[in-house]
């Protein structure tokens, strides 16, 4: 799979979805020059906003050379530049993986920061987002971990929430911003020479479960942030 090909499913997924796109553009794309790798970017929204927090989701990945070299040609041709041709048609590869990352934000107004909430109401709703993002709107599919080749592979993590906070010119921290990172492998589909294996499935029902887990997360995303204002 090209990185056009990706930014193609990408683009199809995301519009075919239920999530609004924040701004102008559906995918910001940038170009590191000193790697050469490509970086991707979409803000999306909730239909609703729940004052007087802005909520968004943000979806980031990292296109870097080595995919680009790597489907520039077929997986035959690229084994036997890395190894030579008698060892290459002894080897096997396995599906490249792009890591997608996820984060939920939820900020005040600049300028409008409101009370920090009291530990013990910190605490509930803690406990409360991790819950409803365990059990009733995971950000990451439940299958995170995959043995391979006697090693243990990382496909998925989430993280805890987190504030950003002002300090006032009284002294007093107030809270500014809430977040939760989270990220999970895409795996791309490999280019054969040999039209008589078996292709790898295609990226577009990856991307399609992604984003309606993050819709429904967002969603919640939103109504958690409603309950820690109303119970500060």
């Amino acid at each position: 799979m090209t990185y056009d090909e990706f930014k193609q499913a990408w683009l199809t997924s995301l519009r075919e979805s239920r999530l609004r796109v924040f701004g102008i553009d559906a995918l910001r794309e940038r170009i590191d020059l000193r790697a050469t790798d490509r970086l991707g970017e979409s803000l999306v929204e909730p239909y609703g906003q729940p004052e007087p927090f802005t909520v968004t989701a943000k979806f980031r990945w990292r296109w870097d050379a080595l995919h680009s070299a790597r489907t520039a040609t077929s997986e035959e041709d690229m084994l036997v530049e890395l190894l030579g041709r008698e060892t290459s048609s002894r080897s096997r590869t396995r599906r490249p993986w792009l890591r997608v990352d996820i984060e939920l934000h939820a900020s005040l107004q600049m300028g409008k920061p409101m009370a920090m909430p009291p530990k013990p109401v910190w605490a509930a709703w803690t406990r409360d987002v991790i819950q409803t993002f365990e059990s009733r709107a995971p950000l990451i599919p439940l299958d995170t971990v995959r043995e391979a080749r006697g090693n243990l592979e990382i496909l998925g993590w989430q993280g805890e929430p987190e504030a950003e906070v002002v300090c006032e010119r009284d002294g007093e921290i107030k809270l500014h911003a809430l977040k939760v990172h989270a990220w999970q492998a895409i795996e791309l589909a490999r280019k054969w020479s040999d039209s008589s294996r078996r292709a790898d499935s295609d990226v577009g029902a990856q991307l399609d479960e992604m984003f309606a887990r993050v819709d429904a997360a967002l969603r919640a995303w939103a109504e958690l942030t409603i309950h820690l204002r109303n119970a500060n």
